[in-house]
């Protein structure tokens, strides 16, 4: 495989909620068809509340948050998690960014 151009390389900016005890990062499908992903396989994701469901992983995302990165594979659920729209839910712990629990602030 090569390296893309610079300029063909597909960005995106989304509102993203950081979980601190996710194991997972979670895209939706509109940002997977944004950036062109590729659905690279399927498994089963466990959710907060112990329920599994069948979810997609998405090839390699460069995930940037107050100036750090990270790479990954994400899961790819539908746009709606828990009865609450998302655009991207983060693994909080690849970033190594320090959070205050107390005002639940990054």
């Amino acid at each position: 495989m090569g390296l893309l151009e610079p300029d063909k390389v597909l960005t995106c900016e989304v509102d993203a909620l950081v979980d601190t005890g996710a194991t997972k990062s979670i895209i939706p499908p509109h940002v997977v068809r944004q950036l062109d992903l590729i659905i690279a396989r399927q498994t089963m994701g466990v959710l907060a509340d112990g329920s599994r469901v069948p979810v997609g992983v998405s090839s390699t995302i460069v995930f940037q948050i107050e100036g750090r990165e990270t790479r990954e594979d994400a899961y790819v659920l539908g746009d709606q998690v828990g009865g609450t729209t998302f655009q991207a839910l983060t693994r909080f712990s690849t970033l190594q960014i320090p959070n205050d629990s107390a005002s639940s602030r990054v």
